[in-house]
């Protein structure tokens, strides 16, 4: 139904209807509930289009006041930050995962080559040199900064240049390019499908290009000068194929082609929260100094401690600053009246505490989470953490899907094709490729309240063959089961040496006990 909008009601109104008549206006199904205009309802017509009208023209407005909130409002500062810290903590690890039955190999060869491949990426990934264009992130890094800038940003633009480089390796390298700089250029073609700096195919909607700034055209540039200027980057090479743009970003409606804040839905709640946490400190403040407020008689009289000493020179009428503990002597004449905020409020914590709640729903983080306050029992705190890791574990695939298992794919094949690794029928079959690159990222576990409640639940799902000791390690420890599990090994096999290898401990007996005290136990 069509929108158009009423001059009368202020309002945009069903086709030409009135504010009047909306009253009478009804229908069937949910038109006599929630899509009726009762009363209640009459002020409400929101107008909503396709997801580039509503995402991508308001996408920068959003951004920046997200960001100015990431940056200065402390409460969803940390709220982002909590999410970065459980999803990515120090950095997602590889663990290789080759589907070796698909490949015809036997599992011990499988797992000699998924140690190299390991040892290699690890070479590529942990120094920011190897990895990274500017050589400030290593690969751990860059995962904190990607997810950060989607949740603050809405997205986010990752390129993949292939840059020689002395004493690396490999000549893949990353490069974190702010959602700011995807414009659409001041002089597009309008025969092309462009809108937010991202360029699709007419047809089948797929993205092909994004349109990139070299600097942003409002921002000050302290460098070497230099021309505005965009360039049209495609995502694959035409003719390799391979990988030259991730544009990394949830995806909430269809044909959505630009990212949305996560704080977009409780932007205004973050902002008057903030607001008024400040009016509420000032008021503490101003509660904690002796304030009052003077009533003159004769205001152009001053205290006779204020008279000048030479009586040519001008009396000064300026206005005193309180100070904690401050007396003040009083002109003749002058009243005071004490005034009393009545802070701190007995009501602010209780209130701040509700509005939280509801952020805490949107972000879809428990309040207990959220504020790191835990103070119900153990089943209650412990649910609050479960229900949290459930969406910190979802965040953690999506970024493995989207993030780094295409950088992994492109590393690879960098190592394939410089020989560091044999990986047969790699750049033959799309099919043994994936086979080859299967792989999981695991990371920090998660919280545990009482570990070994923990650790017996595990052993009982274990021994129930509900799940594998894989998985266990993983959740418990956030560890890789194969690396714990040879680590394990070794240091029994010492621990038991070192137990064979002790000197015979003699002692006493109780018929000698006294007498001779040299008898083998």
């Amino acid at each position: 139904m069509n929108h158009i909008f009423d001059a009368n009601s202020g309002l945009y109104v069903p086709n030409s209807i009135s504010a009047n008549t909306l009253r009478a206006f009804s229908g069937t199904g949910y038109g006599g509930g929630n899509a009726g205009y009762d009363n209640s309802m009459l002020d409400w017509s929101p107008l909503s289009t396709n997801a580039d009208s509503d995402i991508v023209m308001n996408h920068e407005v959003l951004r920046q006041r997200s960001r100015d909130l990431s940056m200065n409002e402390s409460l969803a500062n940390g709220a982002l930050k909590k999410i970065v810290s459980n999803v990515v903590g120090g950095g997602l690890r590889l663990n290789s995962q080759i589907n070796h039955k698909y490949l015809g190999i036997k599992r011990k060869q499988a797992e000699k080559i998924e140690t190299q491949i390991e040892f290699e990426f690890n070479l590529w990934a942990d120094k920011a040199y190897n990895c990274d264009s500017a050589g400030t992130l290593n690969f751990n890094d860059m995962q904190r900064l990607v997810l950060l800038s989607v949740l603050v940003s809405g997205d986010v633009f990752v390129f993949l240049p292939s840059l020689k480089r002395n004493n690396s390796i490999y000549d893949l390298k990353l490069k974190i390019v702010e959602s700011d700089r995807i414009q659409d250029p001041p002089a597009k073609d309008m025969t092309k499908n462009i809108l937010g700096g991202v360029e699709i195919d007419k047809k089948t909607g797929l993205p092909t290009h994004y349109h990139v700034v070299n600097q942003l055209p409002n921002a000050v540039n302290f460098a070497a000068l230099q021309p505005t200027e965009w360039q049209r980057i495609p995502i694959r090479g035409e003719s390799s194929g391979r990988l030259n743009v991730i544009h990394l970003f949830t995806v909430e409606r269809p044909e959505q082609r630009r990212g949305i804040p996560l704080l977009s839905p409780v932007i205004k709640l973050f902002k008057q929260l903030s607001r008024y946490s400040e009016a509420e400190i000032m008021a503490a403040v101003v509660s904690g100094m002796l304030s009052v407020f003077i009533e003159s008689e004769n205001p152009t009289q001053v205290p006779f401690q204020d008279w000048p000493k030479d009586p040519r020179e001008k009396i000064k009428y300026d206005n005193v600053s309180m100070t904690p503990g401050m007396i003040l002597a009083l002109k003749r004449g002058d009243k005071v009246n004490v005034a009393n905020p009545g802070r701190p409020n007995p009501n602010y914590e209780g209130f701040i505490n509700t509005i939280l709640r509801q952020i805490g729903v949107s972000l879809e983080i428990p309040f207990e989470v959220l504020l790191g306050h835990f103070q119900s029992s153990y089943s209650a705190s412990r649910a609050a953490i479960l229900a949290a890791w459930q969406v910190f574990d979802a965040r953690r695939k999506w970024l493995v899907e989207h993030f780094c298992q295409p950088v992994y794919e492109e590393w690879l094949t960098e190592a394939v094709l410089k020989g560091r690794v044999n990986l047969p029928g790699f750049l033959n079959d799309p099919a043994i490729k994936s086979a080859w690159c299967r792989a999981d990222f695991y990371g920090p576990a998660m919280p545990q309240i009482d570990p070994g409640k923990e650790v017996a639940a595990a052993k009982a799902r274990f021994d129930g063959g509900f799940t594998t000791m894989a998985y266990e390690t993983a959740q418990l420890t956030g560890r890789n089961f194969d690396e714990t599990h040879k680590v394990n090994r070794r240091e029994v096999k010492k621990l038991d040496k070192a137990r064979r290898s002790t000197k015979p401990v003699y002692k006493g007996t109780e018929s000698n006990k006294g007498k001779n005290n040299g008898t083998k136990d």
